[in-house]
């Protein structure tokens, strides 16, 4: 049996029964610290409104980010009230409605509709601006009002006003429409009045990402001096959506915009242990713009944080699988998090050598990512140039190459040895000009790549077919995090002598999917975990340059990548492991992130026994553990014999005297 309101509201601590029962005269603020509660005091407070206050279902407005958390609070409130009446949605579904309901019914074009208006406009126009560079600028204009800096203003302009006219025409609204159509009919006093009334009383969930827009249309509804019933949720300290145009000073501005708010902290939390929280507490401490809040753990006891420091970014993935295999932890309760998607890479390599099911979470696997495939297809073409699937993919990423040239070339690769072909060959398929010139570019590039060691052929695939621009091109949005795959694939490439070898690995590691395990390790970035949580969590990567990532550091962002991996560490319920490496991929020598620091995660006393540890570690090494060496990397040890032990390498097997090993067992 269900309990009731009453005997929920009951089981809260003051805080949260405060922030429920409050009256309804005066706009609330609930600080809610991670792990504190907030659902429940948001989903209970909705109930108290209609049960207790009287205010019918339909007059409550509740807006959340995600229709997955409308799902789970209409859930909650099942127990409670008639869902089915209320007003629950996200931002863009609550706005839609409206606009609906004043307007007529408007057809809603998602982004591939957009797109291809786009392209169409700038081929007919012949403007000179690519059709992503063209989207990306339309959005972020509506969103922030600022003119794009790589096109002319006249241009844009002249593109906007022929995109807004076809929506329209078609009497179609694209996604970031929704929000300024609301805005514009609710600047209109009669039609406010008309929803202020309707909506006697607005809730907001996560209230530190809300954007300008957003924070806007709340304002309209709720901001009169005769309304001002608005219930807002949220933690500044989580804001970690400022990319998206989330503005977590709208948060921390709440009482400007509604004067003589209450505030109400919920500083207890339910989900992780005091030696977690104490770590947690010292790192956002030093933030600057944040609310004074200290989260205290309503558990007792739990194991101290552990954090290592690894030569390499492979010694990580190894020590983070041995460690959850080893410690018998279930699988579906570890979580591995890393603030960008390229540190999966050794990750997978070593869940997979090691048997550990895992899934990707809002991710593909490394080896599933385009510009991997792409890459890989051209060494593919250089080990069987009639590989029509690999051709295919190349073909692709040649810029102007259009479907009768691409066709051309397929017929010549097929119909001759590689070693033919010279540009009178490739004149018989119809090429001529910029199509000939494609076709022997590409051509000479396999031929000249066939007998190069992997590494050397990427580099050159990479130079001659300009990929990185191609990527930078077609790919804005995304272009960084692809360019460090890229380098993660080269460090790869680099441990091989033989393309065929590593084209063979890659469609190894392709072919191995875990993603339909249920009992599996959750391996995803930061930004992917916010609202989880698990009994075991790694968070890897703590480095200068890797997290905080180098790109806030050069925009002096570190305020957002503080709070970032404050929200990493609070997702831990029993066991937190941190870890950083000397060695990343192609980056070498690198620091300690200034957050270890921050967090006091060790003293110099236990930094020297960790030392120590590591000296003696070779007395402790058995057939069968996995060892570092500096000069040979990874080995397994297979023989240990009084004063010698056998260690085989990716280069072979080596021997080594006991007393003169540089071994590390990992």
């Amino acid at each position: 049996m269900k309990p009731s309101l009453y005997e929920e509201i009951e089981r809260l601590n003051p805080a949260q029964r405060e922030a429920v029962l409050s009256p309804i005269d005066k706009p609330i603020m609930v600080v809610a610290g991670a792990g504190s509660g907030k659902t429940r005091v948001l989903t209970l407070r909705v109930a108290y409104l209609v049960k207790e206050i009287g205010i019918p279902e339909y007059r409550i407005l509740a807006v959340t980010f995600t229709n997955k958390a409308a799902d789970e609070m209409k859930e909650r409130l099942s127990h409670f009230v008639n869902v089915g009446r209320l007003n629950i949605g996200t931002f863009h579904s609550v706005a839609l409605r409206m606009v609906i309901e004043e307007t007529g019914k408007r057809t809603v074009y998602d982004e591939e509709d957009v797109r291809a208006i786009v392209k169409d406009i700038v081929e007919k126009a012949n403007l000179a601006v690519k059709p992503k560079d063209l989207r990306l600028a339309i959005t972020r204009y509506k969103n922030t009002g600022r003119m794009p800096d790589n096109m002319e203003e006249s241009v844009f302009l002249s593109a906007l006003d022929e995109y807004q006219k076809r929506l329209k025409e078609a009497n179609a609204l694209d996604f970031d429409d929704i929000l300024l159509e609301a805005i514009r009919l609710l600047e209109d006093g009669r039609i406010r009045e008309k929803y202020a009334r309707n909506f006697f009383y607005v809730l907001v969930d996560e209230y530190q990402d809300t954007n300008p827009l957003q924070h806007r249309i709340i304002k309209l509804i709720a901001g009169a001096p005769e309304h001002r019933r608005v219930f807002v949720v949220g933690d500044e300290d989580q804001s970690i959506y400022g990319f998206r145009g989330a503005d977590f000073r709208i948060f921390l501005n709440f009482e400007q915009d509604f004067p003589n708010a209450k505030i109400i902290k919920l500083e207890t939390n339910y989900r992780s242990t005091p030696q977690i929280l104490n770590l947690a507490n010292r790192l956002i401490s030093h933030n600057v713009e944040r609310r004074d809040k200290v989260l205290r753990a309503f558990k007792e006891g739990g194991p101290k944080p552990q954090y290592r420091q690894f030569y390499s970014d492979e010694d990580e993935a190894l020590w983070v699988a041995k460690t959850i295999k080893n410690d018998g932890y279930s699988y579906g309760n570890v979580m591995v998090l890393y603030r960008t998607n390229y540190l999966s890479k050794s990750l997978e390599d070593a869940f997979l050598r090691e048997g550990i099911p895992y899934v990707l979470v809002g991710d593909v696997s490394f080896y599933q990512r385009k510009e991997i495939k792409d890459l890989i297809a051209y060494l593919r073409l250089a080990l069987n140039p009639k590989d029509s699937v690999s051709l295919d993919r190349v073909i692709s990423t040649l810029e102007g190459v259009g479907p009768s040239t691409a066709q051309a070339i397929k017929e010549a690769l097929h119909s001759h040895d590689i070693d033919e072909i010279d540009e009178d060959i490739l004149k018989a398929y119809r090429l001529r000009g910029k199509r000939l010139k494609k076709a022997i570019e590409l051509v000479k590039l396999i031929k000249d790549i066939r007998l190069d060691p992997p590494h050397t052929a990427l580099i050159k695939v990479i130079n001659q077919m300009d990929y990185f621009s191609y990527i930078q091109k077609n790919f804005p949005d995304s272009s960084t995090s692809r360019k460090e795959n890229i380098l993660q694939l080269l460090d790869m490439a680099d441990r091989f002598s033989d393309t065929l070898e590593l084209v063979n690995q890659v469609s190894l590691m392709s072919s191995a999917d875990t993603k339909d395990r249920r009992d599996a390790v959750s391996l995803m970035t930061v930004h992917a975990a916010k609202g989880l949580e698990r009994e075991v969590v790694f968070v890897i990567g703590l480095e200068e340059g890797t997290f905080p990532h180098f790109w806030a550091l050069l925009q002096k962002n570190v305020e957002e990548e503080r709070r970032l991996c404050y929200v990493a560490v609070t997702r831990a319920k029993e066991r937190l492991f941190l870890s950083s490496v000397q060695k990343r991929g192609w980056r070498n020598y690198l620091d300690p992130s200034r957050f270890l620091e921050e967090m006091e995660i060790l003293s110099n006393e236990e930094q020297e026994e960790d030392a120590e540890k590591t000296i003696k570690s070779v007395s402790m090494i058995r057939k069968g553990d996995y060892v570092r060496h500096d000069r040979y990397g990874i080995g397994r040890v297979l023989r240990v014999d009084n004063d010698i032990i056998t260690v085989m390498f990716s280069s072979g097997k080596k021997t080594f005297l006991k007393d003169k090993a540089r071994l590390k067992k990992l």
